[in-house]
């Protein structure tokens, strides 16, 4: 290790210590010589600076002969040096969220990080990828991509470079080509995809139908029901999961139309007076149907019907609203129906629906009038003060909550009343500010929210401390990219 020789040499002097070329990192003893010219003094602070350099991007010197590059200049101003003193601060800290936070402030004020940061932000990068997208690249710059495209570790961060030609074109480099094309041209790259469809191993498949599903529409119908019928089981699988989401899709079709075949609702009449509504069930299906939805017929539940299994499973991959009446416009004598058994038997699977298809309007109805319904709904409810209303009936389930909370549409910090009460049911649960599903909590805290956390005597003062700091940088941050 080259520290403790270096320590000895600075705190002896170089007479009684002279520097030697172990005093340098391991593979930078070659620039020994040179570092000593001008004498042993200049020499052993030039090793000392060149030693932290190396530390801190852990990158060799690059050998180049003839004239250096001249470096690209960069388009976007820095940003300040007080904000990119709350950067090294939040990493310092391990506070992720909050370094994320600082990505997203900067990227959407336009600077770019100072290049003093640039080697510690690149290794943190790295070792967080879940913090980090390539979206913030632009933060870096210029200078922050060059560098990284010398180190092992951190060009991973990099996107490939661009395919102009399909046809050299295999693996990552294919996908990312038909990812583009996909944008500028769904109808090309879906015939680019068909013709590379029959040779394509079975993990270039699985990442050409990632791709198809964004901008889904019927004209992939063909490609989706050949891949439905695949040998792999991944493929197929994933095929499915498409076609169940295409609307006018031969699969969605089926199952819309057995579903609206078996579940209706009827009116009894007395002396010509509507006296009840009834809903009923019975299962109306062809089997060919139900084998080619890949339905399983047989319950493996001990007292669940086969015919409850099945519909089960079609209302969980069909949305809705193809099906299912609008039940919060329906008046409340027959919204009750669907509460009361056996419907209501049939409302987790409903709710699968829901949170597939993100059904707002039935995602709401669910958290009102049934009971059981799972706190991941609230993350289709719109920004009000409804959602966090309803939100405190789940507080019991913090953690779900929070993910839930942090999933929906928020353009402004939680209410503080809400927080208080959020703050009652960390007792016990220490571990949820270091979740990475809920670590981003932190963001919607209101800085008054502090002041709460004071009071609350469910919650360790570590906890408080590290919530309290989290918050407060966060609030530096914002004021740092002020004009």
């Amino acid at each position: 290790m080259p520290l403790p020789k270096l320590q000895t040499t600075l705190l002896l002097g170089v007479e009684k210590a002279p520097p030697e070329p172990a005093c340098l990192p391991a593979g930078l003893e070659s620039y020994f010589e040179t570092l000593m010219e001008g004498g042993k003094e200049q020499g052993i602070w030039k090793i000392a600076a060149v030693t932290t350099a190396f530390e801190r991007s852990a990158v060799l010197p690059i050998a180049w002969q003839g004239q250096l590059p001249t470096p690209v200049p960069e388009l976007l101003p820095y940003c300040s040096s007080h904000a990119n003193h709350l950067l090294e601060k939040s990493i310092l800290q391990e506070f992720h969220a909050i370094v994320e936070f600082w990505l997203r402030i900067c990227l959407k004020k336009g600077y770019l990080a100072h290049p003093k940061v640039l080697p510690t932000l690149l290794q943190w990068a790295t070792s967080h990828k879940r913090y980090w997208h390539p979206d913030f690249l632009p933060v870096i710059g210029e200078r922050g991509k060059w560098l990284a495209s010398k180190h092992a570790k951190w060009k991973d961060l990099l996107p490939e470079a661009p395919v102009t030609d399909p046809d050299l074109a295999t693996g990552a480099a294919f996908t990312q080509y038909l990812r583009q094309l996909r944008l500028s041209d769904p109808a090309q790259a879906l015939a680019l995809a068909e013709e590379r469809w029959s040779e394509a191993p079975v993990a270039q498949k699985a990442a050409m139908l990632e791709v198809l599903s964004s901008g889904l529409a019927l004209r992939d119908e063909v490609l989706l029901l050949r891949a439905f019928s695949d040998k792999s089981p991944r493929v197929q699988t994933e095929a499915f999961s498409l076609l169940q989401a295409l609307p006018g899709s031969v699969l969605a079709q089926k199952t819309t139309s057995i579903l609206q075949a078996s579940i209706r609702i009827s009116s009894s009449k007395i002396l010509g007076f509507i006296a009840k509504n009834v809903l009923e069930i019975k299962l109306t299906a062809d089997p060919y149907d139900l084998e080619f939805l890949r339905i399983e017929t047989l319950s493996p539940v001990k007292g669940k019907s086969d015919e409850q299994h099945i519909l089960e499973q079609l209302m969980a991959m069909t949305p809705p609203e193809n099906w299912l009446p609008s039940l919060p416009d329906q008046p409340v004598k027959l919204n009750n129906l669907w509460l009361e058994s056996p419907f209501s038997d049939f409302l987790p699977a409903i709710e699968k629906a829901v949170l597939r298809f993100a059904d707002a309007p039935l995602a709401l109805w669910l958290i009102i009038h049934w009971k059981n319904a799972a706190p991941a709904l609230l993350s289709y409810l719109p920004e009000g003060p409804q959602r966090y209303q309803l939100a405190e009936a789940f507080l019991s389930q913090t953690e779900e909550v929070l993910k839930a909370l942090l999933r929906a549409e928020t353009k402004s910090y939680w209410p503080l009343p809400f927080c208080q009460r959020l703050f009652t049911h960390f007792q016990g649960k220490p571990y949820l500010i270091s979740l990475d599903e809920t670590s981003r909590f932190v963001w919607m805290l209101p800085s008054k929210a502090i002041d709460a956390l004071e009071s609350t005597a469910s919650i360790s003062q570590s906890l408080r401390d590290k919530i309290n700091l989290q918050v407060t940088l966060r609030d530096q941050i914002q004021q740092s990219f002020l004009p």
